[in-house]
């Protein structure tokens, strides 16, 4: 009785498995690369979006009250009536809380403006949460 050789093979070859999961790991990769790009796209939108909001309420304050917020009173001066105003009926509750920015920090709000001298300066601190560099997000020029 002759024996036969098999010519099936039996499973993969180190190589192949380490191959393929060279594949997987670089498919991954461009995913997560691709998602943090789509987030940081839509934080901005986010912080533009909140920025202009708070913009309009600021303006609604001073429409009502005749002044803007001082720099220390700030956006707060939104939710809870300022001791410092002189007609306090005139002043209008706009919102409940300042939420943070997406990346989890305070809205910075100064007035008078540097950028905007004749009224105010509100901006996000953006990703890198330091203020005055490129990724911030601003009423005085938003990218």
């Amino acid at each position: 009785m002759k024996k036969s050789k098999k010519t099936a093979r039996q499973g993969f070859t180190l190589v192949e498995l380490m191959l393929v999961l060279v594949i997987l790991v670089a498919i991954a990769g461009t995913g997560v690369m691709l998602y943090g790009q789509i987030q940081n796209r839509a934080f901005n939108g986010i912080a533009q979006t909140e920025i202009q909001a708070l913009t309009k309420a600021v303006d609604l304050y001073r429409i009502n009250v005749g002044v803007y917020p001082t720099a220390d009173e700030g956006l707060n001066s939104l939710c809870y009536c300022p001791q410092s105003i002189s007609n306090p009926d005139k002043w209008v509750k706009t919102h409940d809380k300042i939420s943070l920015d997406p990346w989890g920090n305070p809205y910075q709000y100064q007035y008078p403006g540097t950028n905007n001298p004749d009224t105010f300066d509100l901006w996000s601190c953006g990703p890198d949460g330091i203020s005055g560099t490129d990724d911030d997000v601003t009423n005085w020029g938003n990218k």
